[in-house]
């Protein structure tokens, strides 16, 4: 529960936030791609979707594209940055190993192994370390199903 000083009573953040005409953004929401560049949603007016640069907290990247129902109508191209391939291919293993984990009950380096076979070297390299993907992997398996245990020591 979250309480607001401007309200008396006790609210959830969402609904704090709601009251007083501001956009509640869960953690992770859809990103979009844009000729190389991410962009994720900044706020909603009416109908359209205003998306920003990722990269606008670390970067200061002023790169923003207005969307209706899936259709970009505006898009601001004042990148501080170059479009960055690579990066956007990490996504997509990272959400396929995800999508792999929640459907099969192979290891984690099965999974692992089976999605990244033929990726490019400059893809792989910029994967996140194993341990970060294993946890991944463990959190996406659903609850109670005989998730993957790790032993208790090695011998």
């Amino acid at each position: 529960m979250f309480k607001c000083d401007q309200c008396p009573l006790m609210y959830t953040l969402k609904d704090s936030l709601l009251r007083h005409g501001k956009t509640f953004m869960p953690e992770r929401q859809p990103q979009l791609v844009n000729k190389g560049f991410v962009y994720t949603t900044d706020k909603i007016k009416e109908d359209k979707h205003i998306c920003k640069s990722v990269h606008y907290n670390r970067h200061k990247c002023l790169g923003r594209v207005w969307k209706a129902e899936d259709i970009v109508i505006y898009e601001n191209e004042k990148h501080n940055h170059v479009p960055d391939v690579a990066e956007i291919r990490v996504k997509e293993v990272m959400a396929s190993i995800k999508q792999k984990a929640e459907t099969v009950m192979d290891t984690p380096p099965q999974i692992l192994a089976s999605v990244t076979s033929s990726l490019p070297a400059a893809v792989a390299g910029i994967l996140p370390p194993f341990a970060g993907i294993k946890r991944n992997i463990l959190k996406a398996r659903p609850k109670g199903s005989g998730s993957y245990v790790l032993p208790l020591y090695h011998a």
